[in-house]
């Protein structure tokens, strides 16, 4: 993995905090407000 990465740079890079809410020892997202997030992103999670 760290090959494959090895020329992704800063401007590649885009990094939010997901909501969720702390219930230990995880935090648990909040996938609806998340979805939100990730269109904006335009992608979804691990596709």
């Amino acid at each position: 993995m760290a090959r494959a990465m090895r020329s992704v740079g800063a401007d590649d890079t885009y990094m939010t905090t997901l909501p969720g809410t702390w219930k230990s020892p995880y935090v648990w997202i909040d996938e609806d407000a998340a979805a939100v997030i990730w269109q904006q992103f335009g992608t979804t999670p691990f596709e």
